[in-house]
């Protein structure tokens, strides 16, 4: 962090550098995102396609249909409603690292480091989770492909597929001006057409359709939980839940976005827009061409011989065939893959960031920029290396699968709740809003 002393003169600079200059950094890193850039990032985070699919089967477990439906419709404007609350504060503090620094500067000096601290490693574990969490639902949709296609995954494979799934987001976040920029653009348009091509097959193809009736009041579950509807009902929410999480990966760039304290609170409104609209065309879309009733089609699934055992390849194989499922799985895993590369970008920074002012064992060596790529190289490997070994108990693993997503879901809104609650307690009176508040 930067003295006040050395705060002299801000001849020079632009904007950007005057405002984070005043909140005490200097710039280090390469502005490289525009806000449409901003938002490509974030809406590559909230990926609908890997937020919903690979845990398919657990939703229809967990309460089916009209949990999927309805958790959707609730959440989607409470994660809005956050949105807006997080935008606000966005604007005023447009630093990399983002939440930890906010509780900071909104808790005051009584209550401002301990908040900082529970913040920072809530949101570094959610963020770091989320990675392990992507990276194993990408090593379960190629193995799930490969028995598809005749083949058959060892656990030695299933590791070979998430290691490479966290090496080529390395890669990507390591050339990010170059990468990551052209990956926001790429992911945006890859994302929106994705959903609309997979709907579209099933909805074209399905042998029946299901009634209105089942897609929004269909209730199934298959937990273990007998008379618990209730019960099973949240644990199904829990994937709206960690699906709507990762828009401050938009705020994890701020350092890196022109226009910061306009474009950073405005992408991440996109995003989570972008994903709501989409989010509700794809469950609509995929529950109304189940055939037959829920009970027997995941029944169906646990009989499959082929060696598949998901819902969505079982799914798509009685709508589109095993050629259009190919072709959907591949669709889904560059989603993924998108997202994973979104997510690595956002825990890295955090890392850095974390770094940048002390509060990592080892904090000289994380606090690096390196000087021929422009961006936080050391963050991004360390965040790697975590995420494997963090997501190496049981690969292939539902349970596991759904744990890391819950993980990501907790670590990730402990973090946005703490700098809110301190805005509206603690610094009701002293916080200044800028140019995006809420009146």
């Amino acid at each position: 962090m930067v003295n006040a002393a050395e705060i002299t003169t801000t001849g020079g600079m632009d904007e950007d550098e005057r405002r984070l200059l005043q909140l005490g950094y200097k710039q280090e890193v390469k502005r490289i995102f525009s806000e449409f850039t901003n938002f490509g990032l974030a809406a590559s985070m909230i990926s609908i396609l890997l937020g919903i699919i690979p845990l398919y089967t657990y939703q229809l477990e967990t309460g089916g249909p009209v949990v999927m439906f309805w958790s959707w419709i609730i959440i989607g404007p409470f994660s809005f409603a956050l949105v807006l609350s997080l935008g606000e504060i966005c604007c005023a503090f447009p630093t990399m690292g983002a939440l930890y620094f906010w509780a900071l500067r909104l808790g005051g000096e009584k209550w401002g480091p301990f908040a900082s601290w529970i913040s920072g490693w809530c949101n570094l574990l959610g963020q770091i989770a989320g990675v392990a969490s992507g990276a194993f639902a990408g090593a379960q949709m190629i193995s799930e492909l490969v028995a598809l296609l005749g083949g058959k995954s060892t656990e030695h494979d299933i590791i070979l597929y998430y290691f490479i799934m966290l090496v080529c987001a390395g890669v990507v976040n390591t050339f990010a001006e170059v990468m990551l920029t052209a990956l926001c653009y790429i992911s945006v348009a890859w994302q929106i057409l994705g959903v609309l091509v997979i709907v579209i097959g099933m909805l074209s193809t399905a042998p029946t359709l299901q009634s209105a009736s089942f897609v929004f009041t269909d209730y199934h579950q298959d937990a273990g939980f007998p008379n618990m509807c209730a019960y099973v009902a949240l644990i199904g929410c829990l994937t709206a839940a960690s699906t709507f999480t990762g828009y401050d990966t938009a705020a994890h760039v701020a350092e890196e976005t022109t226009n910061s304290h306009n474009s950073t609170p405005r992408a991440m409104l996109w995003a989570v827009l972008n994903a709501y609209i989409l989010g509700i065309i794809l469950i609509v879309g995929m529950n109304v061409c189940i055939q037959g009733d829920v009970g027997s089609f995941l029944s169906s699934v646990e009989d499959d011989d082929t060696g598949t055992n998901q819902a969505y390849t079982l799914l798509w194989k009685s709508t589109v065939g095993t050629n259009g499922t190919v072709v959907f799985m591949i669709i889904t895993l560059v989603a993924i893959e998108c997202s994973n590369c979104a997510n690595l970008t956002s825990a890295a920074r955090m890392l850095y960031s974390f770094a940048r002012d002390g509060a990592l064992p080892y904090s000289n060596i994380w606090y690096h920029i390196d000087p021929k790529f422009g961006g936080p190289t050391r963050a991004i490997w360390l965040s790697l290396f975590i995420a494997f070994i963090l997501g190496l108990p049981s690969l292939g693993s539902d349970a596991v699968l759904g744990a890391l997503f819950s993980l990501t879901a907790t670590g990730l809104y402990a973090s946005y709740i703490i700098p809110i609650f301190l805005r509206v307690t603690v610094s009701r009176d002293t916080f200044q809003p800028l140019e995006f508040n809420l009146g």
